[in-house]
């Protein structure tokens, strides 16, 4: 198995957000046929499910050859891309909607992506946004790790966001649904194979949590 299908899985299961929930949170606020793009869908779960039970018309981006394979075989109604998050090709107000799942923490220049993000999504259009996040109020470089390389505090990853004209529509903290996942993984093993151990150092020194954004772009 390759590094990029292992980092696929991996941060699978460490997303403790599930496509149920997403679909959940979208159905009040977008229309039945929606145009929605996946930013850095992996092996394209989400993707998957929303083709299941939704009408909405998916599109996906995912850098890595070996997981946008998979997306593309679970899901080959979504229309796949391999651009990464901060180089977007699409027109200007292309989006209904976009979902953004445990990606922005890896980023080198998440403020290029935020604003990628506004320019694809349409006005009064959504952004369905999940990471992991500092408590603490402070931004904390974590060490080099494919799962891992940001934890941004609350107001920080807002704060990309608004400054790119988007508004915060609702908040919802998943922090024990995190802290029960990871410890299942140093329970079956898998938390030290795939997290280094500066990584686990981090996330428990800053007590890190999980939260999903609805942002709204209002400019």
């Amino acid at each position: 198995m390759n590094d990029a299908m292992v980092y696929g899985e991996k941060l699978t299961q460490l997303n403790p957000c599930d496509p149920r929930t997403l679909t959940l949170l979208l159905t009040p606020i977008l229309r039945p046929d929606a145009k929605l793009v996946d930013v850095g869908c992996g092996r394209g779960a989400t993707l998957q499910w929303l083709s299941r039970h939704t009408r909405y018309r998916l599109y996906g981006t995912e850098p890595e050859k070996a997981l946008r394979d998979v997306a593309a075989l679970d899901c080959p109604e979504a229309v796949l891309s391999d651009a990464a998050a901060e180089n977007l090709p699409y027109a200007d107000d292309y989006f209904d909607a976009a979902i953004m799942e445990c990606v922005f923490s890896l980023l080198a220049d998440p403020a290029a992506a935020a604003a990628e993000l506004a320019r694809v999504i349409c006005l009064n259009g959504i952004l369905l946004f999940s990471d992991v996040y500092s408590p603490a109020g402070v931004n904390v470089e974590a060490a080099e790790n494919p799962l891992l390389r940001n934890i941004y505090s609350k107001e920080t990853l807002e704060a990309f966001f608004e400054n790119s004209g988007f508004a915060v529509l609702s908040v919802f903290d998943h922090t024990k649904d995190l802290r029960s996942m990871f410890a299942q993984m140093i329970m079956d093993g898998t938390a030290r194979e795939f997290l280094d151990s500066p990584g686990r150092k981090a996330l428990r020194r800053w007590k890190t949590g999980y939260g999903i954004w609805i942002f709204k772009k209002t400019g």
